[in-house]
C-alpha cells in the first residue's frame, strides 16, 4: 500500500445528485485531505473497504467544510460499490490519469434471439439516441 493511503469514513453527499450522473463516481474530500493524499480535482483514486478489491473513484474537493477523515459519496457510488454510511475505506491516489474514450461502437447482438420488429426499431433508436446524447456521445 502506498505511503499516502489513509482511512476515511463514508458520509452522504450533502447536495442533490445530478440527474445526468456526471458526479456519481466523485468522492468529496476536505482540502487538507486532498493535500495529504497528494491529489487534485479529477485525480483517480482507489477505494478499499475491509478486504474487498479496490474500486475506482474520482477525487474532488468538497463544496462544504469536512473533517479530514470524512469522505462524501453519492448514493449511486455507495450502491454500486456495496458501501454504507459509516463504513471506513482506505483511499489512495492512482497514478493513472482519467481519460475519455474517443469512440464507442454499439452493434446488434440479437442474432439467435428474438429481435425487435421493424416497427420497434425507431423507438429503440430514439431511446438510445437520447441516452447517448445525455452522456455526450454522438455519431
Amino acid at each position: 500500500m502506498a505511503e499516502q493511503a489513509k482511512t476515511f469514513t463514508i458520509r452522504p453527499f450533502s447536495h442533490q445528485e445530478k440527474s445526468d450522473l456526471s458526479d456519481a463516481f466523485r468522492i468529496y474530500l476536505s482540502g487538507s485531505a486532498m493535500v495529504l493524499l497528494k491529489m487534485k480535482a479529477g485525480d483517480l483514486c482507489a477505494l478499499r473497504h475491509q478486504s474487498s478489491e479496490s474500486k475506482t473513484a474520482i477525487a474532488w474537493p468538497a463544496p462544504d467544510k469536512l473533517k479530514d477523515f470524512v469522505v462524501q459519496t453519492s448514493r449511486t457510488l455507495q450502491n454500486l460499490y456495496g458501501l454504507k454510511l459509516g463504513d471506513n475505506v482506505v483511499i489512495e491516489k492512482i497514478q493513472k490519469a482519467l481519460t475519455t474514450t474517443p469512440q464507442i461502437v454499439l452493434w446488434d447482438i440479437t442474432q439467435g434471439a428474438k429481435s425487435l420488429s421493424d416497427d420497434g426499431n425507431p423507438q429503440c433508436e430514439q431511446y438510445l439516441r437520447d441516452k447517448l446524447a445525455r452522456a455526450q456521445v454522438s455519431r
